[in-house]
């Protein structure tokens, strides 16, 4: 099973550079939107109820005093994530990819899972509630049911094969990159 930081490498590999809270925010809908359309977790890490939004530990101290992060200390990726999952994230990007960290956390403060675990708790109050992964599944499959628009596009199986192509083709690209950096020595 792929971790959370593979999640995020993933996503950094496909984005760039981004803010540690918008990172959060993808890594977590990533997950959400796994547990809702495969009905299994990404990763075993929790995410928990933060003043700033959904809040994975593990990815927070492996950013941690970063406002931008670019890549994990160590960088421990392996291809752990299947086809089918990538073509997920990807769809997650797709969705939120262009919405700032302050728009995502704005966004998942209107959303149930983080309200619910953190009760009556204001938004501005410390919180290390653990978000139930059940909880965000039911959430996110009751959105797509009720509001379609507003969720990405479920990956169909021309997306994961998409996401199985982009992949090879970013290996290739790397591998190409190592070859030229060893003859330019």
């Amino acid at each position: 099973m792929a971790s959370v930081l593979d999640v995020a490498t993933f996503i950094l590999r496909s984005r760039g550079p981004m803010t540690a809270a918008k990172l959060e925010k993808l890594v977590y809908y990533a997950q959400a939107w796994n547990l809702a359309w495969l009905g299994k977790p990404l990763f075993d890490e929790p995410f928990e109820a933060w003043k700033y939004g959904p809040v994975c530990r593990l990815l927070f101290h492996a950013h941690r005093g970063y406002r931008t992060v670019r890549t994990h200390k160590p960088v421990e990726y392996r291809e752990r994530l299947t086809d089918e999952q990538c073509a997920v994230i990807y769809a997650v990007l797709l969705k939120y990819g262009s919405a700032t960290g302050d728009e995502l956390i704005e966004q998942t403060h209107r959303e149930d899972p983080w309200l619910t675990a953190r009760g009556t708790l204001k938004p501005d109050e410390i919180c290390s509630t653990v978000i139930p992964n059940e909880h965000i599944r039911a959430y996110f499959i009751r959105l797509a049911s009720e509001r379609p628009g507003d969720t990405p596009v479920r990956p169909d199986d021309a997306a994961v094969r998409q996401a199985k192509f982009t992949r090879a083709k970013e290996n290739v690209l790397r591998t190409h990159a190592a070859l030229f950096e060893q003859l330019a020595k």
